[in-house]
Order: C-alpha cells, then sequence, then structure tokens
C-alpha cells in the first residue's frame, strides 16, 4: 500500500511529468547546499537557486515531477518497493487523472488589467447606485412593495451576518459547527502567542493559506520579518502544552494518536497511516507563497516572482488538524493542557545571507577605491572600512554556525 503522500501526487499530477530517477550523481552545487545544511543543522531557502535534491541512500530513489502550481520542480525519496508500485501504475494510468491539478489551474489576473478595473470601479459603482435609486423611486408607489421592502431588508442582512468563513455559505440551521486550527506563534514572551484559526464548511486551501501569514506578522516585530536570516518558511505539525493561563509552550512533533484523543479532531490520514509530516515543508512554502485576486507584485515577472493562485479544493487543509472544541487558553482548569496544531517553521533564507554578506563588502570596496583615487598614497585610511567589514562578516558566520552547534546539541539531548 502506497503511503499518503505518493497517492496524492500520482491523483494530481500529469502522467508525462512524474519521472524516477535512480542515480544520486545531481551536482557539485547540490552536494554543496547539502553539506551546508548538515553543517549548520538548519533548513535553506535556496531562492533564486533550485531547492536541493536529497541524497539517495541504498534502496531509494527519487520521485521527480513539475507541478503546475507553483511552476518548478519538485522531488521526494521514496523506497525501492514503492518506486516498482508507481511504475506499474504509471503503466495504466490516463494521461490526466480526474484531480490532476493541469485541467483546474487558474491563473490570477494580470496587474494591469486589475489597475483599470479599480480606475472604472467607482465609475461603474456610482452608476449601479444611480440605477437602484431610480428603481426604488419608481417602485415607491406601490403600498405592496412599501410593505415588502422592509422585510427583505431585515433578511438580506440578518443572512449577510451570518457568514463567517468564505464568499458563500448555506442556510445557518444546515451549516456544521467550525472546528478551530491551533496555531501558535513564538511573539515577544518566551511563551507562544495562540492563534485559533476557524474552518467552517466553505473554507478551502486557497482561503486559508494567507490566514498563517497575517497570525504570523501579527505577533513578529517589524525588524525581525524584515532583517531576519530566518524567514517563516513553512509548517510543522507540533503537540503544545499548557502550563497555566495563558502560558502555552511547544512540547514535541506529534499528531493526536491516543484513541480518546484523536477523536477530539479532524484530519485525514489519521496515524497510523498519516505520519508527519503530512504536508512537505516545500509544499507547505509554496501554499504560504500563493497569491491572492490581483497580486500587485505580478508586474515583477516570473522570474522575481512566480505569480500563482491555490485551486479552491481542500486537498491540504483536510491534512491539517483541526480542533472541534475551543481551546480555552486562558482557563485556570488544566483539564485540557495538552492540543496539537501547527508552529510556524522557518529555514535561512539565501538571499539575506547574501545580502549581510556583499553590502558591506561591496560598500567598504567602494570606499577603498573612492579613497584611494583622491588620496593615492593614504592606504591605511582607506583599508580601515575594509578590515571592519571582514571583521564583522567573520563575526556573523561565526554566531551562525554556533546557533546552530548548540541547536543540535539540544536536540541531542
Amino acid at each position: 500500500m502506497l503511503p499518503h503522500r505518493l497517492r496524492q501526487i500520482i491523483e494530481t499530477t500529469p502522467k508525462n511529468s512524474l519521472a524516477l530517477i535512480s542515480h544520486s550523481d545531481i551536482g557539485r552545487v547540490n552536494d554543496a547546499k547539502s553539506h551546508l545544511e548538515t553543517y549548520t543543522g538548519y533548513l535553506w531557502d535556496w531562492w533564486p537557486l533550485a531547492p536541493r535534491i536529497p541524497n539517495l541512500a541504498t534502496g531509494e530513489q527519487h520521485l521527480q515531477w513539475k507541478a503546475c502550481h507553483p511552476n518548478f520542480t519538485r522531488n521526494i525519496t521514496v523506497l525501492q518497493e514503492h518506486a516498482e508500485a508507481v511504475r506499474e501504475i504509471l503503466k495504466i494510468a490516463a494521461d490526466h487523472p480526474p484531480k490532476c491539478h493541469c485541467c483546474t489551474t487558474e491563473k490570477p489576473p494580470r496587474a494591469s488589467c486589475m489597475a483599470l478595473r479599480s480606475i472604472f470601479r467607482p465609475v461603474l459603482g456610482l452608476l449601479e447606485h444611480d440605477k437602484q435609486r431610480s428603481a426604488s423611486s419608481g417602485s415607491s408607489s406601490s403600498k405592496a412593495a412599501m410593505a415588502y421592502t422592509p422585510t427583505s431588508n431585515n433578511t438580506s442582512r440578518a443572512s449577510s451576518s451570518n457568514i463567517s468563513c468564505g464568499p458563500t455559505a448555506p442556510s445557518p440551521t444546515t451549516q456544521p459547527a467550525p472546528t478551530r486550527i491551533i496555531f501558535g506563534v513564538q511573539g515577544l514572551r518566551k511563551s507562544l502567542e495562540i492563534e485559533q484559526i476557524e474552518i467552517c464548511s466553505q473554507m478551502n486551501d486557497q482561503i486559508f493559506f494567507p490566514e498563517p501569514k497575517k497570525r504570523y506578522k501579527k505577533h513578529r516585530l517589524m525588524v525581525s520579518k524584515w532583517f531576519s536570516p530566518f524567514q517563516f518558511h513553512h509548517c510543522d505539525f507540533v503537540r503544545f502544552r499548557k502550563i497555566s493561563v495563558d502560558r502555552v509552550f511547544f512540547s514535541c512533533e506529534g499528531l493526536p494518536e491516543d484513541i480518546v484523543v484523536a477523536n477530539e479532531y479532524e484530519h485525514d490520514p489519521k496515524p497510523p497511516l498519516g505520519k508527519i509530516p503530512l504536508i512537505e515543508p516545500d509544499v507547505f512554502a509554496a501554499c504560504l507563497d500563493s497569491c491572492d485576486d490581483g497580486c500587485k507584485w505580478s508586474v515583477l515577472g516570473p522570474w522575481l516572482h512566480d505569480c500563482f493562485q491555490l485551486q479552491p479544493d481542500k486537498e491540504r487543509i483536510t491534512c491539517i488538524p483541526k480542533k472541534k472544541k475551543e481551546f480555552a487558553v486562558k482557563s485556570k482548569s488544566d483539564a485540557e493542557n495538552l492540543v496539537w496544531g501547527i508552529q510556524p517553521g522557518h529555514a535561512v533564507s539565501l538571499v539575506m545571507i547574501l545580502i549581510y554578506a556583499l553590502v558591506p563588502l561591496l560598500s567598504a570596496f567602494g570606499f577603498w577605491i573612492y579613497w584611494l583615487a583622491h588620496h593615492p598614497e593614504d592606504w591605511q585610511n582607506a583599508s580601515v572600512p575594509m578590515v571592519t567589514a571582514v571583521t564583522l562578516e567573520t563575526l556573523l558566520l561565526s554566531l551562525l554556525v554556533l546557533s546552530s552547534r548548540s541547536r543540535l546539541r539540544d536536540e541531542r539531548r
């Protein structure tokens, strides 16, 4: 029986985009990435370079496929017996499976179209308002219409107030109770800031994935968001422990496995079929990078900004554990001190590291050239900024390595 993730890939990917690779010769650049990640102990975001391809062990192969959104090549390591099963399935599979994303991919509107739409929207709104006002004034002579109008207004107002998730909602009597995804963010306190994201029946991947980014930015300082080399990359499936009122800490990675506890959560697949990560970090990162309608960054082009939209399905949100009842964070009772949810996972941004490495060096080198051009014999003063920049670069790299070493030592304990 194939793992859930492999079945998910086969069911949503065109047949000609899948390939099994048995060799491990993946280039020196990839080897350098692998050594750097192993030495530092951190996950790295290699953009604008290609993601790192994992090294193969004995009895393993790479399953490589090209996703339609986002448009880049992905790799996953599979066992030999699973690779043979995938080959047999691909022999009889259709070119495009029923759930293939390529058949339903919708590109977001271009920024120029959105700009024109935003310019003409006020004019169209005024015309629509005048039309409605003239229609209402024409029907005001009818007493039946006058008696009916307040009722319809009250009804529409009441129905719109019940819409809490998604653009459309059924009748309030048929809508099931919303569940909640527990999202813990490290803020200014030592304990985590808990956000409970409500999930109703209309919630899908397209609506959900912008929410973790908004909740994350809510509890992070501007300095850490813009200048930290550790950027919000994905989410880990974890267990939280409440030790006091409004004091929740990270406990360990995991899923609700106990039968009694598992009944309080909704997610698929569940253990033992479901194993963490239910959503791979690179897939979660791609979903977090998805765009809304009218993305303003699409004018930068595909190299600087790969603009894409998720489909309005529930393929990935189904995998995340959702609590059926609200987590009483501020309650004094310890009856519910363990909860399961997701927590931000960070990756070292290659772009930020290059900025911190190159900007001081290039600035110092530019000053060195400028000073020698005006003071040809004053080499000592020209070299001071360069020496200072090199010293700061060495200190920065040393702090990064030392922090990674200490983190690895704590994990081994």
